[in-house]
């Protein structure tokens, strides 16, 4: 299911639902180091929200 169906709160914590791997895999995917994943797993466990910007050179703040 997509975004229109499921609403993109939903999408977006359906993509990192899973297994300890499978987070951890999609956060090296995005281009964080083993590390870094395991520390982002561990937070995202306990509830919290990960957003990652990959076009900061285009945000004005």
């Amino acid at each position: 299911m997509g975004a229109k169906v499921t609403g993109v709160s939903t999408a977006l914590k359906n993509v990192f639902k899973g297994k300890g791997d499978t987070i951890r895999s999609k956060l090296n995917e995005i281009g964080f180091d083993k590390s870094k994943s395991e520390q982002l797993k561990v937070e995202l466990d306990k509830g919290k929200t990960l957003l990652v910007v990959t076009n900061q050179e285009q945000i004005d703040i």
